[in-house]
């Protein structure tokens, strides 16, 4: 599943320290390693804000020392400000980590309150054409013990992985590592962090510690730190926009650089996408994403989506759960898509068809 500009949170549960396993041995050892640290002072210069910061880093292994500024929940600065100013109804904005990314565009972690009380954490970009912000409500202000925020963009035909989020009050000390032996020392402020994913080969995880070196959680990426999502051609325009459950789903597919075509599925806290060859399309009349289970937001209720991409000669597409229904999808512009409510296993997704004109199955998938 690739994720992009949204939040999934995959560990919040507290995990007691246990033998690793041999995949990330050395990756565990690198990350124990005592390292010596420079600190040092940065003063925030901004029309907002003057704020005085602390910079704690390892060795220069992706991190440069003067790509960060540590706010510490400050007032957000004045790009910030106007990042966000179009939504409407929120309350004082503040800001926590400031980031030069490898590109020159500067990220900035922030947070503020919805109207209905509810805490949003968000990344703000300010060397962009124009300001630009997004954000995730209704996240537990001191989660036990790791929150975490996988994140991408593309600026100036570069794509930019980040990881940001926040961490429980027993975190002492956050090491993102990487299945080739590589590993950063991932600053946090004020309990927040935002940090920018190296180019790594192989996979990579973001690993909490608590006092004495104890390993209180680790956060395994969905998405492997050297992948770069292909190029659209032209502009990607949704397919479909619903509002459903107290939330917005918007429905995306795209043709891509070297023939492919992008479908996916966004909303409030998540989304996935995938591509795939548009010779694989045509030739097997199908392509599915899914089913992807996604948790409540903002007392939303949980939900369970399907979506996919057909070939030119298929008109319906039909979803079978595991108690035997049968359910229509909603089928536009040669992408589906399956929305259904809750998650018991009797109404579980488990298969999906493809039909033509004349109510023959074309192709047909089994749903895990």
């Amino acid at each position: 599943m690739l994720v992009d500009d949204d939040v999934r949170e995959l560990l919040d549960t507290l995990t007691p320290q246990r033998p690793v396993t041999d995949r990330w041995a050395a990756i565990a050892a690198e990350a124990h390693r005592p390292r010596r640290h420079r600190v040092r002072t940065v003063v925030i210069a901004s029309a907002a804000a003057a704020v005085v910061g602390v910079l704690v880093v390892g060795p220069a292994r992706g991190l440069r020392e003067d790509a960060l500024r540590l706010l510490g929940g400050a007032d957000a600065p004045a790009p910030v400000q106007e990042a966000v100013a179009p939504i409407a109804g929120y309350g004082p904005v503040h800001a926590y980590v400031e980031l030069r990314t490898s590109v020159g565009a500067r990220a900035t972690l922030f947070s503020m309150t919805s109207g209905r009380g509810e805490r949003c954490l968000g990344v703000a970009w300010s060397a962009m054409p124009r300001p630009r912000a997004g954000a995730t409500c209704g996240q537990n202000q001191s989660p036990r013990p790791l929150h975490v925020t996988e994140s991408g963009t593309r600026i100036g035909g570069s794509w930019v992985a980040l990881l940001f989020g926040n961490v429980g009050p027993d975190v002492e000390r956050l090491v993102l590592v990487s299945t080739s032996g590589a590993a950063v020392e991932v600053p946090m402020s004020a309990s927040h962090f935002l940090v920018e994913v190296p180019r790594w080969a192989g996979e990579a995880q973001l690993v909490a510690y608590g006092f004495g070196g104890l390993i209180l959680a680790r956060h395994e990426l969905e998405t492997s730190p050297s992948w770069t999502p292909p190029d659209p051609l032209g502009e990607a325009t949704p397919v479909l926009i619903r509002k459903l459950g107290n939330r917005t789903w918007t429905v995306e597919s795209y043709a891509a650089s070297d023939a492919r075509r992008c479908y996916g599925i966004s909303t409030t806290g998540g989304s996935a996408f995938r591509c795939v060859a548009e010779s694989e399309i045509a030739g097997r009349q199908l392509s599915v994403l899914g089913p992807d289970r996604w948790p409540s937001v903002d007392g939303s209720g949980s939900w369970t989506t399907v979506v996919g991409a057909v070939g030119d000669d298929v008109a319906r597409v039909e979803i079978t759960l595991a108690n035997g229904m049968r359910r229509e999808t909603i089928l536009r512009k040669g992408t589906f898509v399956y929305f259904a409510p809750g998650d018991t296993p009797a109404e579980r997704p488990v298969r999906v068809a493809a039909f033509n004109r004349a109510g023959t199955v074309l192709a047909a998938e089994p749903l895990r």
